[in-house]
């Protein structure tokens, strides 16, 4: 069932998607003269199945965020503004910045995470004790942090 699902979303025969996923071919060339190679289908030990499902599934979203990427970038007509004049989104983590010339799926992934963990982190520890402090006629100076919730929700797809 979702060898069928997957290989259909793929575009491929289903046992094509499973022969890729269970075997891997073995070539040996034969050093006489005149002799051929030899090709042998070996099968994969269940880890090595899950492993090359797993490296399918790593290369269908790196290609997919890629695309998605390449799409933003050609709808915003980047292509039309200078290197100089380009902006970028950056995520301000619990280390700081992170400025990479590519920034892949799997980083954009680590930035979401720790940009989640930093909002909770802020609204646990300063926006919570603000709001305590003010019902307590407490007089404070008022805390300001970077409010990046419009970023996170638009990724979280909220």
């Amino acid at each position: 069932e979702a060898l069928q699902a997957a290989a259909q979303a793929l575009g491929l025969p289903p046992a094509l998607l499973s022969d890729k996923l269970t075997t891997r071919m073995l070539s040996i060339n034969n050093q006489e003269p005149g002799k051929r190679t030899s090709h042998y289908t070996l099968m994969l030990s269940p880890t090595q199945c899950c492993d090359a499902r797993d490296a399918l599934s790593r290369a269908i979203y790196v290609a997919l965020f890629d695309r998605l990427i390449a799409r933003l970038n050609e709808a915003l007509g980047s292509a039309n503004i200078s290197d100089s004049d380009r902006s970028y989104i950056g995520f301000l983590d619990i280390f700081g910045f992170e400025n990479f010339t590519f920034n892949s799926f799997e980083q954009l992934c680590i930035n979401f995470t720790n940009e989640r963990l930093q909002a909770h982190f802020t609204e646990a520890l300063i926006t919570r004790q603000q709001e305590e402090w003010k019902r307590e006629g407490v007089t404070c100076a008022h805390v300001r942090f970077p409010d990046n919730s419009a970023q996170l929700a638009l990724l979280d797809g909220n």
